[in-house]
């Protein structure tokens, strides 16, 4: 079986694909061709080439999509598309914008994404509620629930937690969740928080510590300033469509977690056992306001049994080993 994969280094795209489909390749479990450009296979002998896989979508116009989605097909190429986040923003949202109009495809992301599932035979994504909506787009489109991941192997990410100096609550959200930071409701300036220096979070929470955010290689690194995660979001269907992957990351880093009773957390976390769950601002301030160094240090001990293994990089490896042969 011959694989050719569209590289993306950017965000999550790299840790889903980039790395476990290049830890597949080094094992010898499957031969693995990486190309930058999807409209090389245009120029490929494609005669032995089984599965193509891509994340999200590809750089192309909708007659672009039909040209690969045709040559693919006449191939007998399985097509896999990997698929960890919802295409239709909130009005609200800051990207929504983007998402609607790209110049530097013609069309917009939200577009590019419905016809990247149009062309595809496969859904890999870590939400079930992803696979309903591109269900609606492709009838035909089967799916495969493929968890985020953590290598803690990779250097950025550490276990050594200092609870001793207290409780230090953290949030390391991208752009477009002030509403989401808003949700907590609590008077931040009487604990300690930190946060990076993205959309004003750092006013938002009182913050003690700020830092740039930090590339893909040390973005766990961002774990070490804190030891209790905060992961508010809100309930609408964009929201229900993330990853537990905030939950993933603070296990891994020895973080206690304190996240919206949602999906995707309420699926992973058990209220009072593994992490605390919030619906208003009384329960967030509850469970902010009562947080002792202790408590923390038992939810995230709890935590990191939960995630260590299911959410290891090696399992999801595994899963697509398995799909791939």
């Amino acid at each position: 079986m011959n694989i050719i994969l569209v590289s993306n280094w950017q965000g999550i795209n790299y840790h889903r694909l980039v790395i476990p489909i290049g830890k597949i390749a080094a094992k010898g479990l499957a031969p693995v061709h990486i190309i930058d450009d999807v409209m090389d296979l245009l120029h490929m002998d494609l005669s032995k080439v089984d599965r193509f896989i891509f994340s999200r979508h590809l750089q192309l116009t909708p007659e672009g999509y039909q040209t690969i989605g045709m040559l693919l097909q006449e191939n007998d190429i399985k097509v896999i598309v990997d698929v960890d986040d919802y295409w239709v923003l909130p009005t609200d949202n800051p990207a929504y914008e983007a998402y609607e109009q790209n110049h530097n495809i013609k069309h917009s992301i939200r577009r590019a994404i419905e016809n990247a599932i149009k062309i595809a035979d496969h859904l890999w994504t870590p939400n079930k509620l992803i696979y309903k909506q591109a269900k609606k787009i492709n009838p035909k489109l089967t799916y495969t629930l493929i968890p985020n991941a953590i290598d803690p192997d990779e250097g950025s990410w550490s276990m050594n937690k200092n609870f001793g100096s207290g409780v230090r609550f953290g949030y390391t959200g991208a752009k477009g969740h002030t509403k989401d930071v808003k949700k907590m409701g609590v008077d931040w300036s009487k604990h300690y928080t930190y946060t990076t220096n993205i959309e004003g979070y750092d006013k938002l929470l009182h913050a003690d510590d700020v830092s740039l955010p930090l590339s893909l290689h040390n973005y766990g690194k961002l774990y070490e300033n804190f030891n209790v995660s905060l992961a508010p979001l809100q309930s609408g269907l964009f929201h229900k469509c993330k990853s537990n992957l905030k939950a993933i990351e603070a296990g891994f880093t020895g973080c206690a977690l304190i996240a919206s009773n949602t999906t995707p957390y309420k699926e992973l976390i058990v209220h009072g056992d593994n992490g605390l769950l919030c619906n208003s601002f009384p329960e967030w301030n509850e469970a902010v306001n009562s947080m002792t160094a202790k408590e923390a240090k038992r939810l995230a001990d709890n935590l990191y049994e939960t995630v260590r293994e299911e959410y290891h990089i090696d399992n999801t490896i595994k899963l697509r080993a398995n799909e791939l042969q």
